[in-house]
């Protein structure tokens, strides 16, 4: 009896593990041709002002501009679970029903461009300023915030 229970926890456990290697696999090939960013633009203070930009195959490209820690342009590797969850949830979202921008008018005011893209064709652009944006966007504006912050990212290129 203990014999074939530790033969269906076996195989309870291998059907896991393939059944997440197989998840990680489709994941990988539904984000392969396609990319996020966020990009922080200027305000009249010292806002940070920086793009980052996560392909499908998990590289991160961070050009960072001005009013961050370093200057230049940065890549690093995404982890692959990361990625699955933040291009999962860009998936979910209705970019065709979204207005091009969510601005309050104030000039002095940081904006942040997010783009997203499934194919050169259908590349999405929402510009907005502070919490304006659908909310949808703003979880994945801090998601790809925590990444820049999480990631090890290697100089590839000094500022121009």
């Amino acid at each position: 009896m203990a014999l074939k229970n530790i033969y269906i926890i076996t195989l309870l456990v291998a059907a896991f593990f393939v059944s997440c290697h197989s998840a990680k696999n489709a994941c990988r090939k539904s984000t392969k041709n396609t990319y996020i960013s966020i990009e922080q633009t200027a305000c009249f203070g010292e806002c940070p002002i920086y793009k980052l930009t996560v392909d499908g195959n998990g590289s991160a490209l961070l050009d960072a501009r001005r009013f961050m820690d370093s200057i230049g342009v940065f890549e690093a590797k995404v982890n692959s679970d990361t990625l699955c969850v933040t291009f999962a949830e860009a998936k979910k979202c209705k970019w065709e029903t979204y207005d091009e921008e969510y601005i309050s008018g104030y000039s002095d005011v940081s904006a942040t461009v997010i783009q997203y893209s499934t194919n050169q064709r259908d590349t999405f652009t929402v510009r907005f300023q502070g919490e304006r944006a659908p909310l949808q966007l703003l979880w994945i504006t801090e998601r790809l915030k925590s990444i820049k912050g999480a990631v090890k990212w290697k100089l590839k290129s000094e500022s121009i």
